[in-house]
């Protein structure tokens, strides 16, 4: 499971394209693209040859043990036109340096018929004649599988005692004279010879076919699973120390001292400057009546000077800090001194704990929106954390609130606020993270430091201190009014603010694979975006790409007069017809209705090839492997331009979509039932699974209500996609992931309405599987 491949082979007069993908260990599924340099494409006048593409399914019914061979069922060309089409059963076994292979095939790769199908011998003579594959109408021939002449075939692969080379001999079941438009090709014996060499990522084969035909293929190969790249590019971690936490105290007195590891910010001189300070408040903490105790309410020039002792120091002086802090939070004072104690209090820790925060966004690369403590608690806020690799960042930022954090906090909690909606909270135990990151803990005593919190008893929308501007100023007035503080108040630590315009600079890329006219269409560009947050729930988004190089010019499909309206087909006039364009310039608002219960309004120019408008709702519970999401849009489609100006064609569009993690090897099954563009009425059946290094494989098919002959050659919208990461294989972290879709054939019928942004994205931090990604 997975591997990706893609295959480039050559014998007159075919050339072929294969992009090979292997989700799960029993399911492959091949995407091949044919070149028939003996046919012409009508459709081009004569000026092309004609060109097939097809999909292909093999599934792997039994698995290779020492006693019996694998065995698989397989399909070729399904989906699509049928033209190559065949299905075969297949069985290897593996003895030493020779594997062996032997099956029975049906349509192309049973036409030698040296054997009698056993389905007409089972199941009578309805299975002993095959239609043709269709030319270039809708059609598909899944009625055909198993039917007409069948045929043996085998094969022997030696691995020889030269490095890297194999020699290959197999007896095929295709005569090669039944091929597709009642072409031939001379074929003088049974046999195909072979010797491939192979190298970790690229295979080279060379061999005979048929004693009349050489044959030539290229294979790039690569474990797309394992894809990973050390973050050496990012700062350097921040060291953990193993020191006391809560009623945990460390065997090794040299640690408890922090003085084992120097890359820490508390050492022996930090230590030894506020120890005073730290012994008073640890008696204040103590006797809470014995107000005298307590540094920062003796009076105003004593905590002054204890300011500027703490801002003076470096961030491990914040340990001095927090136990102020604590003192602070269990005195009971006059009214006259709180609101001067409490304003100083603030200023002392913003300024101890100001770092704390800055690092945490340098280590893990999100964006902190602040901090709070409440009783042994550290809460800390992110904006619009997403990527794939949660578990590796949240460790790295982890790191640093361990290392600053007072020894009585033993919980952090983070906090995702994404696009102003709580999406999830973790809960980090901090004495388990600290063991599980420095000792190899016996299995009976490994506990997960990281876990899933719930919720339901948070504000479900903006409910977050750090959204009002009156956490400084306005909480130390009301505060002052009542005396003092209550035990249960959350304290704000500290906050870092953010520039609300956030802009981009990079490249653009769009392909079409398997297009008619070429097998590659695609367009290179630059490309700018930008966001301008309004509130953290409320955002204005625009991108402007500019073209550079692209082949789109040569998409000549006219869509037929069918009374489809074409709503993808026209795709080279908006590739083509403007060198700048602003494919989407939207405003976007979100909410949370209730803890499970997420909404998305949004306005503008959605996509290159429609503006409107919509909403959308999604349910999801934390940690569910169910959710369910419906969206409603009125849009008008854009002119070719790309820019402000819109045509006539307008049509409501919307989905209901159901999500289920199953469970099995990581499927996601999405099932989404509605309106398309083109007006037509029907579903989407995608599964796609991700792997442990986020890396994305899947397939989807939509089936409407537009016969195959209206929708042309292809019968329905299929394609498959790759999603990979930028975590995966750059030197730091991304929430980026280069997206690669591959759609033989671009149509009208079930096109659905590209979104920018999609809840179900949005609120992927509540995974049951989303601390499971990365590397540790």
């Amino acid at each position: 499971a997975g591997t990706g491949a893609i295959t480039l082979g050559w014998f007159n007069p075919y050339a072929n394209v294969n992009l090979f993908f292997s989700p799960i260990d029993e399911l492959e599924f091949i995407l091949r693209y044919t070149n028939m340099n003996n046919v012409v494409y009508t459709a081009s006048g004569g000026t092309q040859t004609n060109k097939d593409k097809s999909v292909g399914l093999k599934l792997r019914l039994l698995k290779e043990n020492y006693y019996l061979p694998q065995v698989a069922v397989g399909v070729r060309d399904t989906l699509g036109t049928g033209l190559f089409s065949g299905e075969y059963f297949v069985a290897n076994k593996r003895f030493n340096n020779f594997d062996l292979s032997g099956g029975i095939g049906w349509g192309q790769l049973g036409t030698r018929n040296n054997v009698t199908n056993p389905f007409v011998t089972a199941f009578g003579q309805n299975f002993a004649t095959r239609s043709a594959g269709t030319s270039n109408q809708g059609g598909t021939p899944t009625g055909q599988f198993f039917h007409g002449t069948s045929a043996l075939f085998g094969g022997v692969q030696y691995h020889t005692p030269w490095d890297n080379v194999v020699l290959k001999v197999e007896a095929d079941g295709n005569n090669y004279q039944q091929l597709p438009y009642g072409e031939t090709l001379p074929n003088k014996s049974i046999f195909n010879y072979g010797a491939t060499y192979q190298t970790k990522n690229a295979d080279f084969t060379l061999g005979v076919m048929g004693n009349s035909q050489v044959m030539f293929t290229i294979s790039l190969h690569e474990r797309l699973d394992l894809l990973n790249t050390p973050k050496l590019a990012e700062a350097k971690a921040v060291p953990v120390q193993l020191k006391p936490v809560g009623n945990y105290i460390p065997t090794n007195p040299a640690l408890s001292l922090g003085q084992s590891n120097s890359g820490s910010s508390t050492n022996t001189n930090l230590v030894s400057s506020t120890s005073n300070v730290s012994n008073a408040n640890h008696d204040s903490t103590t006797n809470s009546s014995n107000k005298t105790n307590n540094p920062l309410l003796a009076n105003t020039k004593e905590s002054e000077s204890q300011l500027n002792s703490i801002s003076d120091s470096k961030v491990g002086s914040s340990v001095s800090s927090a136990n102020q802090l604590a003192a602070v939070e269990q005195t009971t004072v006059p009214q006259a001194n709180t609101t001067s104690a409490l304003h100083l209090d603030h200023e002392m820790l913003t300024k101890a704990y100001n770092q704390t925060l800055i690092d945490f966004e340098e280590q893990s690369q999100w964006q902190v929106k602040g901090l709070r403590g409440s009783s042994n608690t550290w809460t800390i806020h992110l904006l619009d954390a997403s990527g794939v690799f949660l578990r590796s960042r949240i460790n790295r930022g982890v790191a640093v609130l361990h290392r600053d954090a007072p020894s009585n906090i033993d919980t952090f909690q983070i906090q995702f606020y994404n696009w102003g909606m709580l999406v999830s909270e973790f809960t980090v135990n901090r004495k388990q993270w600290m063991l599980s990151q420095t000792q190899l803990l016996p299995p009976s005593q490994r506990i997960a430091p990281i876990t899933t919190a719930s919720t339901a008893g948070l504000p479900a929308d903006g409910g977050n201190p750090f959204f009002e501007k009156s956490s400084n100023g306005a909480a130390s007035q009301s505060n002052a009014s009542v005396g003092i503080r209550p035990p249960s108040q959350p304290l704000m630590v500290d906050e870092l603010n953010h520039k609300p315009l956030q802009t981009n600079l990079g490249i653009s890329y769009a392909q079409v694979v398997g297009g008619p006219d070429s097998p590659l269409l695609f367009s290179l560009g630059v490309r700018g975006d930008a966001v301008y947050k309004f509130r953290e729930n409320t955002w204005i988004t625009g991108t402007i790409n500019t073209r550079v190089i692209d082949n789109f010019g040569k998409y000549n499909y006219d869509p037929p007069p069918t009374g489809l309206q074409p709503v993808r087909t026209d795709i080279r006039q908006y590739m083509t017809q403007s060198i700048a364009t602003m494919p989407n310039l939207q405003l976007t608002n979100t909410g949370k209705l209730a803890n499970n219960h997420f909404v998305s309004a949004y306005a503008g120019y959605l996509e290159m090839m429609f503006a409107g408008v919509g909403g959308e709702y999604l349910w999801r519970p934390t940690d569910s492997k169910i959710a369910v999401g419906a969206d409603i849009n009125r849009v008008r489609q854009r002119q070719f331009n790309v820019w402000t100006s819109l045509q006539n064609y307008a049509v409501t569009t919307g989905h209901l979509t159901t999500y289920w993690d199953t469970g099995l090897q990581d499927i996601l099954v999405k099932l989404s039932y509605g309106k398309y563009l083109a007006g037509d009425i029907g579903g989407t059946l995608d599964l796609s699974r991700v792997f442990q290094n986020g890396v994305k494989i899947g397939a989807y098919a939509t089936r409407t209500n537009v016969d195959y002959a209206q929708f042309g050659e292809g019968s329905f919208d299929k394609g498959v996609y790759l999603s990979i990461p930028f975590d995966a294989f750059f030197a730091r972290h991304s929430d980026s992931s280069a997206d690669l879709l591959f759609t033989p054939l671009i149509r009208d019928g079930g096109a659905m309405l590209f979104r920018k942004y999609r809840l179900y994205d949005m609120t992927r931090t509540r995974d049951p599987r989303a601390l499971s990604a990365g590397p540790d």
